[in-house]
């Protein structure tokens, strides 16, 4: 830690700060431990902390965007087929964006969800 105190580099601050996040530990307990280390420290936590939220707002979006796909083609499926089986619904549910756009393309060829799905 003595390394962190008398280093002015914030490279090194943002590396202990990561690690320590990886530790599942609360903000409360970490900022007297940063505020001893200083301004630049505790700077660099916040700019830590903006980076975890644009992260998480991104992971955020990519699943709402994967989950309204989903959505999407299970009703064209179930618009074109009918009622959807169990293996049907989850495979749709638990597939990546990738899968389901291929999948999308061949709603209107396939002769049956299966063929859609590959299943």
């Amino acid at each position: 830690m003595a390394e962190y105190r008398t280093s002015p580099d914030p490279q090194k601050i943002l590396h202990m700060l990561g690690y320590v996040d990886g530790v599942d530990t609360d903000r409360e307990d970490l900022v007297p431990v940063v505020e001893r280390l200083g301004p630049r420290a505790m700077e660099g936590m916040m700019a830590m902390e903006g980076k975890l939220v644009v992260e998480s707002e991104a992971r955020g979006e990519v699943r709402g965007e994967i989950k309204g796909r989903a959505d999407a083609l299970l009703e064209i499926l179930a618009g074109r087929f009918g009622s959807l089986s169990d293996r049907i619904l989850e495979a749709v549910r638990s597939a990546d964006a990738a899968q389901l756009q291929k999948w999308t393309s061949r709603v209107l060829s396939a002769r049956t969800p299966d063929e859609v799905v590959g299943l």
